[in-house]
């Protein structure tokens, strides 16, 4: 297939929303992510003007020019600012140095959406925590997908956010229905229970009773926790004690923090992208993730 039709392949893409395509076509060395369409749009501007996130996110990760002009001047930023896409912006902003906010900050167009983000990221911890790669997996999907108790416990405790989708559309509560992670929906149920975040329990509840996993994952339920979510409304509280054994012993204060390697979490590109272009994994320090006292955590989690 010859690059002209790739480029466009992805314009459309870009435009549709189309991110796991979009994925796929940068992960072609064929593909010309900064390739200038109408107008001077490059695939980047057009995923920006039409509000596609995860789009963003992925040209972003895989290194398009966030930076380049339309005929008539205008920027990604400017465009996410002038239409109110306030997370593209935090998003474009987080691929900026210091240098470009401190010029941005001083222009009447640009300072409250920066004043907005300097909020947001108050903690650089929190802002990690949550960081997606190119697939717009975070760290706690990371860890829902490969059965991380432990470190699951660590990233509620520490305020990851549990609601983030991937470019997939699924979020942490949907990888660990599909891949069948009952400990973890135990963890999540309980977590959500002491915290009185109703928001996940319902979200979590809801999620499995129309998942076309639902029979095989109950079975696997003990027999109190089945009871909980097939008989759940809004005002019902959950009863830790009733929980499964495995989760009322798992607290964050039991787990040495010797036996906690640091987390490496990675923006891998696919083999086939320019090396040049890979971006350098974030270290985050697991011992750091259970000291620390962030602003956005409710309460230490807790299961007795």
């Amino acid at each position: 297939m010859d690059s002209s039709n790739l480029d466009n392949q992805l314009k459309v893409a870009a435009k549709k929303g189309d991110a796991a395509t979009v994925l796929r076509l940068i992960q072609n060395q064929g593909v010309n992510i900064d390739a200038i369409y109408e107008h001077g749009c490059n695939a980047l501007l057009w995923a920006v003007i039409n509000n596609h996130y995860h789009v963003v996110l992925v040209l972003v990760r895989a290194r398009a020019n966030i930076y380049l002009e339309t005929k008539t001047g205008k920027t990604a930023i400017y465009f996410s600012v002038l239409k109110k896409h306030d997370e593209i912006s935090f998003l474009l902003l987080s691929a900026m140095p210091n240098k470009k906010l401190i010029e941005l900050e001083n222009n009447d167009f640009y300072k409250d959406i920066v004043k907005k983000f300097k909020e947001k990221n108050e903690s650089r911890l929190v802002s990690n925590l949550d960081s997606q790669n190119i697939k717009g997996q975070t760290m706690f999907i990371a860890s829902v997908r490969s059965n991380q108790i432990a470190t699951v416990a660590l990233l509620l405790d520490a305020g990851a956010d549990i609601k983030i989708k991937d470019i997939f559309g699924h979020n942490a509560i949907d990888w660990g229905i599909k891949l069948k992670r009952v400990k973890i929906i135990e963890l999540l149920l309980a977590w959500a229970g002491n915290t009185e975040r109703k928001d996940i329990t319902e979200l979590l509840v809801k999620s499995l009773l129309i998942s076309k996993y639902k029979e095989s994952i109950m079975k696997l339920l003990p027999d109190d926790v089945q009871k909980f979510i097939l008989t759940y409304n809004s005002s019902d509280t959950i009863e830790i004690n009733k929980l499964s054994e495995g989760v009322q012993s798992l607290k964050t204060s039991s787990i040495p923090e010797s036996s906690l390697p640091a987390i490496t979490f990675a923006y891998p590109l696919n083999a086939s992208a320019v090396d040049s272009q890979s971006q350098p994994d974030i270290p985050i320090d697991t011992n750091l993730l259970y000291a620390s006292n962030i602003k956005r955590r409710k309460k230490s989690l807790s299961f007795t």
